[in-house]
């Protein structure tokens, strides 16, 4: 039987014993969102990641990932609950991945249609959003990478 790549097609990496730095950091982190002052203040003045990037990517897990100072991994399901995301949230974040799977597979390495392309970039604006106001202390970069030819500035809107 062959070993899973640690990587995708891409090059970037998927979680892996490897990467445990990486995990000790998102549980740090969720631990110091979970203990924050309920006063006025919903985070505490220091939040152990300040960004974190929105990307899909081939055979990853979740489209959130680690800041390439801390590996660059792709966290995973378990990272998403360790941030304390709503349900809503999280399950929108699973199926903006789903929806890149199915719709841009990587044996035709594009989209299957131009509204699906469209209705990737729309939804991946709106989660970009939806976790700004979840965890304020963080910057969520937006990677579309897999959207050519879509005005992301009127999207964005």
């Amino acid at each position: 039987m062959r070993a899973r790549s640690r990587f995708t097609p891409r090059g970037h990496r998927l979680p892996g014993p490897d990467l445990r730095h990486g995990v000790v950091a998102v549980r740090r982190a969720a631990a110091t969102l979970r203990s924050a002052p309920r006063s006025g203040r919903a985070y505490p003045r220091r939040v152990p990641f300040e960004r974190l990037r929105l990307m899909s990517d081939y055979f990853a897990p979740t489209p959130v990932w680690a800041p390439a100072d801390l590996g660059g991994f792709v966290l995973s399901t378990e990272h998403l609950d360790d941030l304390g995301l709503d349900e809503t949230l999280r399950t929108g974040l699973l199926q903006w991945q789903a929806f890149f799977d199915e719709h841009h597979p990587v044996d035709l390495c594009g989209w299957d249609s131009p509204l699906s392309c469209t209705r990737y970039a729309g939804e991946g604006f709106r989660l970009q959003a939806a976790l700004a106001r979840a965890l304020p202390g963080i910057r969520f970069d937006l990677d579309l990478w897999p959207v050519r030819g879509v005005d992301t500035e009127v999207l964005a809107l």
